[in-house]
């Protein structure tokens, strides 16, 4: 059922949860409200539940350790980047999703930014430090050119 419904569109954003999760009983109202949005601007993204009380293996499989985990799904593959940390708003969750679908467009459209020519002159990625010690951010790419 997971492959089969991860297969009915392009992008799946899952809902990990559990129902004695008071957290997750709250993002209820607003999980429905998202579905409800996507499916009228008719986006190519599924909003998805998975009770982890009742899949269990499938939970531990996607490395879920705490509720509700929100991720988005590309072909059935976790997005770059794709666990939802932000806030618990349709406005909020409707943008992560648009940024991701953005960004993906830009990538279809111009393949050259995910691949970088290497050279001597060439830095691929640095890491970027956060405030607290040792702590990485992210990557912060430094492109050379020929």
């Amino acid at each position: 059922a997971w492959d089969a419904h991860l297969a009915t569109k392009e992008y799946a954003f899952v809902q990990f949860w559990a129902p004695w999760c008071p957290f997750c009983r709250q993002l209820a109202p607003a999980w429905e409200a998202l579905a409800e949005d996507t499916e009228h601007k008719n986006e190519p993204v599924s909003i998805a539940c998975v009770d982890c009380t009742l899949e269990p293996q499938l939970c531990h499989d996607e490395e879920v350790h705490a509720f509700p985990t929100l991720r988005l799904y590309r072909h059935g593959r976790p997005v770059h980047e794709g666990t939802y940390r932000g806030d618990r708003t349709v406005v909020a969750m409707g943008e992560f999703l648009a940024s991701k679908l953005e960004l993906q467009a830009v990538y279809e459209h111009y393949p050259q930014v995910r691949t970088v020519l290497v050279s001597p002159h060439t830095l691929l990625a640095s890491p970027r430090r956060s405030r607290r010690r040792g702590e990485t951010t992210g990557m912060m790419m430094i492109l050379g050119v020929e």
